[in-house]
């Protein structure tokens, strides 16, 4: 039996029994040892760049080391917002979440 997480959308593979079937993202399945190296290779696990790394205080954290900056991706400035319960405000272009971003993080008068 070989364990494996979807991490796209959606993924099909070959069961154990021999039948092909599909899982969401998220859902853990167990796959044909026949079918493993395809499922890998159109399942990838993320980038060690983007991979979840631990932080001090124990959460898990989807977003770079260090401050934002204009290099980081929006995904990444989302996770680094509700990390930090910082309230985006609807921001959609990466320049308007640095902003609110770095309001956020500024000290109330």
């Amino acid at each position: 039996m070989a364990e494996r997480t979807i991490r796209t959308g959606l993924g099909t593979y070959l069961r154990l029994d021999g039948q092909w079937d599909y899982g969401r993202q998220g859902e853990t399945v167990d796959v044909h040892e026949d079918d493993l190296e395809r499922f890998d290779r159109l399942n990838p696990a993320e980038p060690e760049a983007k991979a979840v790394e631990a932080a001090a205080d124990g959460e898990s954290r989807d977003f770079p080391e260090g401050e934002p900056s204009e290099e980081w991706k929006v995904d990444e400035l989302k996770a680094y917002a509700a990390a930090r319960e910082v309230d985006l405000g609807g921001a959609t272009k990466k320049a308007d979440m640095l902003a609110a971003i770095e309001a956020a993080a500024k000290p109330a008068e």
